[in-house]
């Protein structure tokens, strides 16, 4: 761990109101604390609730769209909403009931924020699956802010907020009667699966669903995703979905992790296909893990391996769209997978298959109102909150810039550490503590190693501006030595 004055300890107090439904208790620091004050400013502000915000609006239009398609007898939507569930959670929640490999790379320290080696800041709403479902939620929204750290740019920010949603189906509900290859009525699992912790390595399969479920399932999650973007974005912008790589299927020991920042290389890939010039993701998928839903893995055709599947969309070039594929990355707009499921004994859910999808709340906004730069999601500036003061989610309105203030650029080169390892996470996250959100962008512009030593040395570009005014040099100056002072101290480098 970094030297400890420089990371300041957890204290309970900092953020009383966001642990008023777990029991009051001290949460002590230990080798793997790495939470932050600045971080902690964050925990509480719950934009995704706050009257007249645009994540509000978003979110309010996504379920518009799942009260509409999903209704019980009696008319009612099934979905329940759960919107308040504090961010601490344990990492047996954010990895352990998720099958997720104790060695995994997910887990490491430079990609969470952990108040101690058994709590963190959840990674994702995935988090709270297991408990929802053990609560005997069948359908379900959960939406919350998740924290990740990450790289410094316009599209990432180490907090922002997920919209998760589960469905389970059992047989009867899913398939139609006689559909089934049983003579008792539709049947949906062939088989038991492994509930061990994944490993990447195998191909075998196992069975679990029938073909007939399969396709219904993916079908089903398919319209559903097709119907948000349909609503959001126009017909016109979102063509129909790529159904044949919708889903990436896991094998019976090799699976994906559910959280859009963990995948794994060699995923399948396509794409929405429409009129614009830049990507976005908008969804990507996976299988959902079996100890939540005890049963089987969704069996597509091919080769079953580790692998996940991510399908895009192709939106206009509007504003704030950058260049390139904006939503790979820790920050990915969301997941999708086919959710497995037979006999649960820790959530005691029976008989059921299901789906689950993740959306990024931050990214369709950008989209949906060509906002350029994450950072504005957390400004209290009436320039910007103003143009969301409406009551109507459904209200047509694209972000105006209240000014635009230039940037300033300045560049740090040092020697990395010979005795302690370094992480350029790390340093991010440092970065973001000291500059806040006068920093725009934080990239590695060199890595040189010396021919002769054999040192490493690495470069980065700062580049700083503020939101709602202009910055002088000598204001950028004092900061960037700041973070000069900090980065040699906590690291252990060498200022070049």
């Amino acid at each position: 761990m970094p030297n400890n004055s420089a990371w300041p300890e957890w204290d309970i107090e900092a953020i009383p109101r966001v642990l008023k439904k777990m029991p009051k208790r001290e949460y002590a620091t230990d080798h793997m604390t790495n939470i932050n004050t600045r971080i902690l400013g964050h925990v509480d502000r719950a934009l995704h609730r706050q009257q007249g915000h645009p994540l509000r609006h978003t979110k309010e239009r996504l379920l518009q769209v799942l009260y509409k398609r999903y209704r019980n007898r009696r008319g009612n939507p099934v979905f329940a909403v759960i919107e308040d569930l504090p961010p601490v959670v344990t990492v047996r929640q954010n990895f352990d009931e998720l099958l997720v490999p104790p060695d995994h790379v997910c887990r490491r320290r430079g990609d969470n924020y952990y108040i101690n080696s058994g709590h963190l800041l959840r990674a994702h709403t995935s988090a709270h699956q297991s408990e929802l479902l053990t609560s005997g939620l069948d359908n379900f929204v959960v939406v919350g802010d998740v924290y990740r750290r990450d790289q410094v740019d316009a599209f990432h920010y180490p907090v922002f907020h997920q919209m998760e949603g589960v469905k389970l189906y059992s047989a009867e509900e899913l398939l139609l009667e006689g559909t089934g290859t049983g003579a008792g009525g539709p049947e949906i699992l062939t088989g038991a699966p492994s509930t061990d912790a994944c490993s990447p390595h195998t191909v075998v399969h196992q069975a679990a669903h029938t073909q007939q479920a399969v396709a219904a399932l993916t079908t089903d999650l398919h319209t559903c995703l097709q119907a948000m973007a349909t609503e959001l974005f126009g017909q016109s912008e979102c063509r129909p979905w790529q159904l044949s790589c919708l889903v990436r299927v896991c094998s019976a020991d090799g699976c994906l992790l559910t959280s859009p920042s963990h995948s794994r290389p060699g995923s399948w890939r396509c794409c929405l296909t429409t009129a614009g010039l830049k990507c976005w993701d908008v969804a990507s998928c996976s299988s959902v893990f079996s100890r939540l839903v005890r049963a089987g893995w969704v069996q597509g055709g091919g080769r079953l391996g580790a692998g996940w599947g991510q399908v895009r969309c192709r939106l206009g070039a509007g504003r704030g769209q950058g260049g390139g594929k904006l939503g790979t990355g820790r920050a990915r707009v969301g997941a999708s997978w086919v959710q497995a499921g037979a006999r649960v004994g820790a959530t005691g859910v029976e008989g059921k298959v299901g789906w689950a999808f993740g959306l990024g709340l931050e990214r369709w906004a950008m989209k949906l109102y060509d906002i350029p730069d994450i950072r504005l999601f957390w400004s209290t500036d009436s320039g910007f909150l103003s143009q969301f003061s409406f009551d109507d989610p459904n209200t047509p309105v694209k972000y105006k810039r209240v000014s635009v203030f230039p940037q300033c650029t300045n560049d740090i080169s040092f020697w990395l550490p010979t005795d302690t390892p370094y992480d350029s996470n790390d340093f991010y996250d440092l970065v973001r503590q000291i500059g806040g959100d006068i920093v725009e962008q934080v990239g590695l512009v060199d890595n040189f190693k010396h021919p002769k030593t054999g040192r490493q040395s690495h470069c980065y570009r700062i580049v700083y501006r503020h939101m709602e005014k202009t910055l002088t040099q000598d204001e950028v100056n004092v900061v960037h030595r700041a973070i000069e002072r900090a980065a040699a101290h906590t690291f252990s480098i060498t200022i070049r």
